[in-house]
């Protein structure tokens, strides 16, 4: 059995371990509870950062349309 990673301390070895045992339908061995939060945060986060670069975009374009 592995031994689980820390979803807190450290996310990019706690996700790769999570997906070796999605890989290996080793099911019972998943942190499901993070594993849901994970997957529900992506979604957010992306939409967070969509509005963060459109927001970014819009103001430099804003600020090529007022003459110097």
């Amino acid at each position: 059995m592995l031994k689980s990673t820390n979803y807190d301390k450290d996310f990019v070895v706690w996700s790769s371990e999570q997906a070796m045992l999605l890989e290996q339908e080793r099911f019972s061995e998943l942190d499901l509870i993070n594993l849901i939060e994970a997957i529900r945060n992506l979604g957010s986060n992306d939409k967070h950062a969509l509005r963060s670069n459109l927001r970014i975009a819009l103001l430099h374009l804003a600020q090529m349309a007022i003459p110097t």
